[in-house]
């Protein structure tokens, strides 16, 4: 605005409502970087109404040159997926440093792109859900190494200006995990091996007993530590952290405490433009940009860019990265509400939101409200424990058997097995779903899909459950037999007081 111009740098809109192409709203545009010369990276993500990419779903970087007033296209990367996952990834991750870099995260993956010669290479694959965090200018990334996210012993933090990358390790007996970033500097945490434990309801209880703030310079600048506390949370807003807080009785339990705050002192220099939102009406808002100075309105230029054109494409096909980590998606009201590797914290996500969850090859794993007043698994009959069979063996033959598969679950168990290797296994055309940590409620969803959900009990036995109506729950427990109705209320109660350790299975 030095010279008192407006540029529209990109826009799929030509001025006629009547053509489709101008109104779909299937795409994003992410500025990347601005230089003082007023010259702009930026992307277009999603569905291209028209152009070059007409008909595709894909990423296109752009640079504006402000001087010449010209935009050109500097890289296309083509993909499968929909605007709402990018527009997830994306505005997670997008980000061009000074060396002619482009970095973005895409199915779990960070990838790093030569504008230059349009070659790419991998930063770090298979991140999954709460494994690694981005600062809000996108520079700095964090991330755990090692595939469980409650044992981890080693962070990596990246700069994406200069890729240098920093080893952040927990002490002896110790894990760590990241919690985000204030500005560029890190926030983490650090639990003792031995606190780290799993809740009545199924779900990792992460207990820091030791909160840290690091500059990307490796320096300490702030360390929260309070005896017989524990932070297993937190929530960053501009320069205040919010931790969430257990206190540990001496019977060992672990039990809600005050939330507590860190502040930062530090004072954000001032005097440039923000971007705010502005309620016009009782149902409406707008967003507008809050300027350093004053505009001369009546002398202000408006300027459309002329594009660079140029032979040939500046194309680049990503190689499908061969891993084996599954891939959840949340759709809520406003799209995409997260992304996940497991399928139990999709769930809970979903049913929170009253979503639905859909894997990455775009198949239903679970919709909220969708499901009937009562239905029961009628083909499964009573089954009871033997001499050589104990009670989950019979639970997983009779799943098995209810899919036309006849196999001796015992003696798999008795080597070592897990639940989810043997019906994994043995499943063919299924995948099978460790839901530990979701609700009766939210499982019942499956059941309603005419398929048994197991549940374990802490005693080492388990049982089916293979129907429900308004006021009761059926389940197959060998111990008993016969399949027999639980009150609902009851049903939950006793679940929960199991640690809500369910796994099913859906159909490929």
């Amino acid at each position: 605005m030095a010279d008192n111009k407006f540029s529209t740098l990109f826009s799929f809109y030509d001025g006629d409502y009547k053509d489709e192409r101008a109104c779909w709203q299937k795409h994003g545009v992410k500025i990347l970087d601005v230089d003082e010369a007023g010259n702009v990276k930026f992307i277009v993500y999603g569905y291209m109404n028209r152009g070059r990419h007409e008909g595709e779903v894909g990423i296109s970087v752009y640079y504006f040159n402000g001087m010449m007033n010209t935009v050109e296209e500097l890289l296309y990367v083509p993909d499968g997926s929909s605007y709402e996952v990018l527009h997830a990834e994306l505005e997670e991750l997008a980000y061009v440093n000074r060396a002619e870099t482009f970095f973005f995260m895409h199915k779990g993956v960070v990838y790093a792109v030569d504008l230059g010669d349009r070659t790419y290479e991998t930063m770090v694959s298979e991140l999954r859900e709460e494994s690694y965090r981005v600062s809000d200018s996108n520079r700095m990334v964090v991330w755990q190494t090692g595939d469980n996210l409650y044992q981890c012993e080693k962070l990596i933090l990246m700069n994406l200006n200069t890729k240098a990358k920093t080893e952040i390790k927990a002490g002896n007996g110790e894990y760590i995990a990241p919690l985000g970033f204030m500005n560029e500097d890190l926030i983490y945490g650090v639990a003792r091996k031995e606190d780290v434990v799993r809740s009545n309801t199924g779900n990792i209880i992460f207990p820091m007993y030791c909160v840290r703030i690091q500059n990307e310079n490796g320096k300490v600048l702030k360390t929260y530590e309070e005896p017989g506390v524990y932070v297993i949370g937190s929530e960053i807003q501009e320069n205040q952290i919010n931790l969430t807080r257990l206190r540990k009785e001496e019977s060992g339990i672990y039990v809600e405490a005050e939330d507590d705050q860190i502040v930062s002192t530090k004072i954000e220099s001032g005097g440039s433009n923000t971007l705010e939102t502005v309620a016009v009406d009782v149902y409406g808002k707008i967003a507008q940009i809050a300027v350093k100075g004053v505009i001369d309105v009546g002398g202000i230029k408006k300027l459309t860019p002329k594009e660079v054109l140029f032979e040939g494409g500046r194309e680049i096909a990503l190689q499908n990265n061969n891993t084996d980590v599954p891939r959840y998606y949340v759709y809520g009201k406003n799209g995409v509400e997260g992304i996940f590797t497991d399928e139990g914290n999709a769930i809970n996500k979903a049913y929170d939101l009253s979503g639905t969850v859909i894997n990455e090859k775009g198949a239903y794993v679970w919709i909220r409200g969708n499901r009937s007043i009562k239905n029961q698994i009628m083909a499964i009959k009573g089954a009871t424990i033997t001499e050589e069979k104990n009670s989950l063996a019979v639970c997983l033959d009779t799943m098995l058997q209810y899919e036309g598969i006849m196999r001796n679950t015992e003696y798999m168990l008795n080597r070592g097995d897990t639940i989810v290797e043997i019906l994994g296994e043995n499943l063919e055309g299924a995948r099978v779903l460790d839901l530990t940590g979701c609700s009766l409620d939210a499982v019942l969803y499956y059941i309603n899909k005419d398929i048994p959900v197991l549940a374990s009990l802490n005693d080492g036995n388990a049982v089916l459950i293979i129907g429900f109506n308004e006021l009761n729950t059926v389940l197959m427990d060998p111990l008993v037999g016969e399949p027999f109705k639980k009150g609902m209320n009851d049903s939950t109660e006793m679940f929960e007081e199991n640690g809500n350790r369910f796994i099913t299975y859906m159909k490929e």
